[in-house]
């Protein structure tokens, strides 16, 4: 992981980067094009999206996907449906992530 970005926490060019209020930057995954998330509900931690793009990355095309949260301790079933840009992921306790 680069960085937390977050629109109050401009990027090093100076500019906001993220299409959700908070957006995490990490380096490669297997599926190239799924390389940061996004937080879709104020309760879903950046942290969290994080665990999920990583278990979607390494999950190939796999609609079901197993997350980690550091932030309870817990494992949580995310449920994953790709489209041409992002894909979303819905569940554990009213997470919603985006892959990009």
């Amino acid at each position: 992981m680069d960085a937390y970005l977050t629109p109050e926490k401009p990027d090093s060019a100076g500019e906001i980067v993220g299409p959700r209020p908070w957006a995490v930057r990490r380096g490669g995954a297997a599926l190239g094009r799924f390389t940061s998330s996004a937080i879709g509900t104020t309760v879903t931690s950046c942290a969290f999206a994080e665990e999920v793009c990583n278990a979607y990355a390494d999950g190939g095309d796999s609609t079901i996907v197993m997350a980690h949260s550091p932030v309870d301790n817990r494992d949580y079933q995310m449920n994953c449906a790709a489209g041409d840009q992002f894909a979303t992921g819905n569940g554990g306790a009213n997470a919603i992530v985006y892959v990009y």
